[in-house]
């Protein structure tokens, strides 16, 4: 089943339409215990096909019907809107006491006494023959497809990519698939993403594992010198650095948010955040910079020390010269992150007040500007003036040639937010985003 009706039928060899006459309404699920007794959900209410047509049902109830389960021709549950749950016992339709008002999306059972229903908003409940009871999942995301095979065993997926599972006494996370927001690596086979509640991946060449949690703060950026010198920036100043054996925490004299880092080397470099707030390492020590504002830096990057800019979520630009920060431009939107190439040309990525994306550039000479899409762009690498790659809203990825931008295709991308970028040459870049996505972009290829 599906939006506008439709139904397909499998006969082992090949898929073909099935005539409903529900043009137009959306169906939810599907049900049957046999090719001749089938059950469809939706907008539509509650549909039968009997193996030749199909007619509706009155349940006598008007909510919109979001799901069904049976365990024979007379044990059939249906799920639907503002709590309601409904049984069928062969002869008659009745109500039942769900003990909610929440939108009910999802049930599966073992048996007619042991069945599971999920909610919106972390709303679970169990049935266990006489009544339906609170089985509480917290609000980690809309609730998708629910499956078990015992009692304790009981899996679901939800619609941020989590998988929950039930152990017989409560939900626990068995997937967790947070937002990415940074990636870094020391090569291809070294590759290390980040992102929020401190959840960070890594990347060996062949496979991603999850590394154990440092932190619970969200990760905003990632950036390191070697394998031996990696560090992780991100909410209430946490700065932390790993060695190659172990992750330190670093004493950073703030509370707020750190966004962005970069450096030349080791013993050069660079944090900024919150409030204005930048920070210098100087290989021994984290000592505090004076940025003259009190804007909300996103992001830094330069190509010396000389020549470091770091960008604001309000739009102010700002330069270090070797000596001192200075004010350089306002851009009209919302900057994200900084690129500053071999050849000191600067590119900044945001988002336009409208909307509308937003790549700001400096050519050595003069600065420029222009809109590129209808989405946000949030990440920029390069690995020359002549070859940088933006991601961003809605899985937009561009690329720049030295002369134009032109799209990059990803299949499957399109309902991601792609946050960060990054890649070891222009042959082997990396980008991450929302539901833990990652995307390799190999020569002409990208894998997921």
């Amino acid at each position: 089943g599906g939006s506008y009706g439709h139904i397909f039928h499998y006969d082992g060899m090949q898929w073909s339409v099935i005539e409903s006459g529900f043009c137009g309404y959306s169906i939810n699920d599907i049900w049957g215990p046999s090719s001749n007794d089938i059950y469809v959900v939706g907008t539509c209410g509650l549909m039968h096909y009997n193996g030749s047509e199909w007619s509706e049902i009155d349940i006598g109830n008007d909510c919109s019907l979001l799901g069904i389960y049976g365990f024979s021709d007379s044990d059939i549950f249906v799920i639907g809107t503002e709590g309601l749950i409904m049984h069928y016992d062969g002869d008659k339709w009745e109500e039942m006491d769900s003990h909610s008002r929440m939108n009910i999306r999802s049930i599966w059972g073992l048996n007619p006494d042991d069945v599971f229903v999920l909610g919106n908003l972390g709303d679970g409940r169990h049935y266990n023959g006489v009544e339906w009871t609170w089985t509480d999942y917290q609000e980690l995301g809309m609730p998708g497809n629910i499956f078990g095979f015992s009692s304790d065993e009981v899996f679901a997926v939800l619609d941020n990519g989590a998988v929950i599972q039930y152990d017989g006494k409560d939900w626990g996370i068995l997937i967790q698939m947070n937002e990415l927001t940074g990636v870094w690596g020391s090569s291809s086979t070294n590759v290390y993403a980040a992102g929020l509640t401190g959840y960070m991946l890594h990347f060996d060449g062949s496979k991603w594992d999850i590394l154990p949690q440092i932190t619970k703060e969200d990760i905003h950026a990632i950036w390191g010198t070697s394998e031996t010198n990696v560090y992780i920036v991100g909410a209430g100043g946490f700065v932390s650095n790993y060695n190659g054996l172990v992750w330190e925490q670093q004493q950073i004299l703030t509370d707020e948010d750190i966004n962005g880092i970069w450096g030349t080397s080791a013993e050069d470099i660079y944090i900024v955040g919150d409030v204005g707030k930048i920070f210098h390492f100087n290989g021994t020590s984290w000592e505090e910079m004076d940025s003259k504002t009190g804007v909300w830096f996103s992001s830094i990057h330069g190509n010396r020390s000389d020549n470091v800019y770091a960008v604001s979520e309000g739009g102010p630009i700002y330069r270090y010269d070797g000596n001192e920060w200075s004010y350089v431009l306002t851009a009209n939107g919302i900057l994200y992150d900084v690129w500053v190439g071999p050849d000191s040309w600067v590119w900044v990525t945001g988002v336009q007040i409208d909307g509308s994306s937003l790549i700001v550039w400096y050519d050595g000479d003069s600065w420029d500007g222009r809109k590129v899409t209808h989405d946000a762009y949030h990440g920029i690498w390069g690995y020359n003036e002549n070859s940088m790659f933006v991601v961003g809203d809605m899985g937009r990825r561009i690329y720049y040639n030295g002369s134009d931008w032109q799209p990059m295709e990803i299949r499957g991308v399109s309902g991601v937010c792609l946050n960060d970028v990054w890649g070891s040459s222009d042959k082997s870049v990396f980008a991450v985003g929302t539901h833990s996505s990652i995307y390799w972009y190999k020569s002409d290829n990208y894998s997921e």
